[in-house]
């Protein structure tokens, strides 16, 4: 290196910093500095009334990009899933809004583990009809797929692991190169597949092609930053909101039990770019999106604030 008074002044800072401020003070700094690069966003269903107004709510309490939870061609005309997605995509161009996921259905009709080929097929093309229809939205990252529905009896749950795997390692390659986005297999409650670290990367590990989704009010029995140290890089989008261990909430995080400075820095270490992707229950809202995307936004400045302690 030159050696110039610039570069000597430079120098001695990194040292003096080093040496007054503890390394745990110079890690959280390091995590809080990552964090707030991260976008805020938020699930959406696709059937939101007045979706542009309520885009342009969000937008305005600092959440810039949304996921865009899809609804089930059985439940609908295919017509108006097209219109729905068309009007979805245009509310999101009006207001700067990104679209930075889906959530592809879930139910039986949409569960690749089943261990019936012929049912297992039907899911499959399930999927598929719901990635053509999301074609309108343009460019986007990530569908989130569950890898079951449930109940899953435990004689059979193998079986079921063995469905999934068979079917992923053709749908995720085919998804990437035919609709340029990653599946992300989302991690769930009870006794659905992806319920623990371990069975998740029994699910995914050797799957290159597929992401993980990790949805912090799903592990009812491990801890939740356990889940992100063990999952790692794989994780590349997220479900945010809280949970008593008892059972899936969707609560605002601080309500429950979730350490969240644990997980954050979890994922911190991990590389995770965000964004962080809430996931709340709009129960006691009602109508009132502008106090649920401002509860939203204060619920992450608390996080940030417990990262500074």
């Amino acid at each position: 290196m030159k050696y110039s008074r610039r570069n000597f002044i430079k120098t001695a800072s990194v040292v003096t910093l080093g040496t007054l401020i503890p390394k745990e003070s110079i890690d959280a700094l390091n995590t809080i500095s990552d964090v707030l690069n991260w976008k805020l966003g938020t699930s959406l269903s696709l059937t939101t009334p007045n979706i542009e107004e309520t885009m342009r709510i969000l937008k305005r309490a600092g959440i810039d990009y949304v996921e865009a939870v899809m609804h089930s061609s059985k439940d609908m005309e295919l017509a108006e899933v097209v219109t729905l997605v068309n009007n979805y995509k245009k509310a999101a161009d009006a207001v700067g809004i990104t679209i930075w996921s889906i959530h592809i259905p879930y139910g039986w009709d949409f569960d690749i583990s089943l261990p019936d080929p012929i049912l297992r097929e039907r899911s499959r093309q399930s999927i598929l009809l719901t990635l053509r229809l999301a074609k309108g939205f343009g460019s986007y990252q990530k569908a989130i797929l569950h890898p079951s529905f449930e109940p899953i009896d435990e004689t059979l749950r193998l079986a079921h692991i063995a469905s999934f795997r068979t079917c992923l390692k053709e749908l995720g390659p085919l998804v990437e190169d035919k609709y340029k986005v990653r599946l992300a297999i989302e991690c769930l409650p009870r006794t659905c597949l992806g319920n623990r670290a371990a069975e998740m990367i029994a699910l995914v590990g050797d799957i290159p092609s597929v992401d993980v989704c990790m949805d912090t009010n799903h592990l009812l029995g491990e801890k939740t930053e356990y889940f992100a140290e063990q999952l790692n890089s794989r994780i590349q989008t997220i479900h945010v909101s809280d949970y008593d261990e008892v059972n899936e909430r969707h609560w605002l995080p601080g309500k429950g039990v979730i350490n969240f400075p644990a997980v954050i820095d979890a994922l911190v270490k991990s590389g995770y770019k965000g964004p962080f992707m809430f996931e709340v229950s709009r129960e006691g809202y009602e109508d009132d999106m502008q106090k649920y995307a401002n509860d939203l936004v204060l619920a992450w400045t608390k996080l940030i604030s417990q990262l500074r302690r």
